[in-house]
């Protein structure tokens, strides 16, 4: 296709199990005139070959494979090669309704003086019931950068015209960027871009325990740094400075507190010999160690074996209790 109108960007990392649902959702489209660009980020499962054998059965896929960079540098590397006029979002655990396309693409014919257009989506926790995560009976609306300091009001499946990217320079690579959506709307907003949102379900939004946004530790980290951002970059004042500064300081005290609560939680488990999931809680944690240098030693311990670091540090622990802290 010569001229495609919308050009999705998918990052993919270890996306084996749920990539084909979401590319099967674009194939599925009542709107053709896409592409799409999957960017496998370093992938240690076989994604880069599902990405590969969806793009050689249908020529508007593309399948690239880098380096792991992190979301943001995937999705930064997918808009390179994009040619549309709209970029559009899809996670990899995510799937567009089959006239997605369709009708986001009527949203922005009734609406041409917006720059970012999101829409409602149905919310599903593994194979359970499609939940619209919003009332799907309001009226389209428009959120503000002034809404947006109070917490993300966008969800990850939305459009946005090309010169918002190029306006903002892209998705912050930074890896304590964890929430790079909200920073991206926060700086294209902070540009002048406008938003509107469609409150018809038009995605399906999946949750699960080993997705980036189950870590709430790490989101709350993530949008302290982003405010940060704004509070040290001069670009706002006043009120606004105020409220950024006000909420980057109430996520840095969540992010040490939710920390605080991960410890005894991993604690507890790998004494009952529970060691699943324990790697996972061990990253959460990492600000809720007084000692950093005891967390770093045994950083490598438990991504090697969690069973190695329940006999090394949580036995030690029983005698003496400053070692586990």
């Amino acid at each position: 296709m010569d001229s495609p109108t919308f050009s999705v960007l998918i990052a993919a990392y270890n996306g084996e199990p749920s990539l084909p649902t979401a590319l099967d959702s674009l194939i599925a489209q009542t709107r053709t005139d896409w592409e799409a660009i999957v960017v496998d980020d370093g992938s240690t499962d076989r994604t880069a070959q599902v990405a590969a054998r969806y793009a050689a059965a249908d020529p508007r896929i593309r399948a690239v494979s880098k380096d792991n960079g992190g979301t943001s540098s995937a999705r930064n590397a997918a808009a390179r090669l994009a040619v549309a006029p709209y970029l559009a979002l899809l996670d990899q655990d995510d799937y567009y309704l089959p006239t997605y396309f369709e009708a986001i693409g009527e949203f922005i014919d009734a609406h041409p003086d917006f720059d970012i257009y999101s829409s409602n989506a149905f919310h599903q926790t593994d194979d359970g019931p499609l939940t619209p995560r919003h009332d799907p009976s309001g009226a389209p609306r428009s959120f503000t950068f002034d809404d947006m300091l109070e917490g993300c009001r966008i969800l990850p499946q939305a459009v946005f015209r090309r010169s918002v990217f190029t306006s903002v320079g892209g998705f912050d690579e930074d890896r304590r960027c964890w929430t790079e959506d909200y920073d991206f709307w926060l700086r294209a907003m902070l540009a002048g871009a406008r938003h509107i949102y469609d409150p018809e379900p038009l995605a399906v939004y999946r949750w699960s325990p080993s997705q980036k946004s189950a870590s709430a530790v790490s989101c709350a980290a993530s949008d302290a740094y982003i405010l940060g951002k704004l509070v040290d970059g001069g670009a706002i004042s006043g009120r606004r400075l105020r409220r950024a500064r006000r909420r980057r300081d109430l996520q840095a005290r969540a992010c040490v507190a939710l920390a605080d609560a991960v410890r005894p939680e991993l604690e507890s488990r790998l004494r009952a010999g529970d060691f699943s999931g324990a790697r996972s809680l061990y990253l959460r944690s990492h600000r809720g160690w007084a000692n950093r240098r005891k967390y770093l030693l045994g950083l490598p311990v438990m991504m090697l074996s969690p069973r190695l670091f329940a006999r090394l540090f949580v036995a030690d622990r029983a005698r003496s209790e400053a070692s586990f802290r």
